[in-house]
């Protein structure tokens, strides 16, 4: 064989095995998706009457943003996590059986946020609005705050790692208050 036909078979056997190499890192890239996600609390406070159970969602931190979302479970397909991003949920209080006007209850979400999420997310804003009384039941929707990655946001695999260990076992708390004047 010719030496000019060896070195023609060579740089082709190095093109296609350079080519599918990128191949198989591109297609690894585009196919991998992973995100920390803190466990939001609720705890409710009452003075007479209860306040009703509030859906459970989660503060979810990915390559995408920081934002809240739903998590439920696919039964077709085991442990399949299906994000529903939301931005509010509802608050209802029902008076005590003694009540039957609840105008005069005055109804507060507030937040706590584990110091160590405030190093990668802000946190803005948070607000009652609907709030209307009916006989003995109080309601209102309260929208999340607005999250947005701060200047620490990872940008490379080992600043993401580095994160989800950070915020491992770290929370947002509502608490969600009803008080009668």
């Amino acid at each position: 064989m010719k030496t000019t036909n060896k070195i023609t078979l060579v740089s082709l056997i190095g093109g296609v095995a350079l080519i599918g190499s990128a191949f198989a890192a591109w297609q690894f890239n585009a196919s991998t998706s992973t995100s920390a996600i803190s466990n939001v609390e609720i705890t409710k406070e009452t003075s007479v009457g209860h306040l009703a159970d509030v859906a459970t969602f989660y503060l979810t931190l990915d390559q995408k943003g920081a934002y809240w979302t739903n998590v439920s479970y696919d039964n077709s397909e085991a442990n399949i996590e299906n994000n529903t991003i939301v931005t509010s949920f509802a608050v209802t209080y029902n008076g005590s059986e003694e009540s039957n006007d609840v105008s005069d209850v005055t109804l507060e979400v507030t937040y706590t946020v584990d110091s160590e999420i405030e190093e990668y997310v802000t946190f803005t804003g948070g607000e009652l609005v609907n709030v209307t009384s009916n006989n003995n039941v109080k309601s209102a929707t309260y929208n999340l705050p607005t999250l947005a990655y701060t200047a620490s946001k990872p940008t490379t695999s080992a600043e993401y790692a580095a994160m989800k260990t950070a915020l491992a076992g770290k929370k947002v708390s509502f608490t969600i208050s009803a008080t009668v004047a």
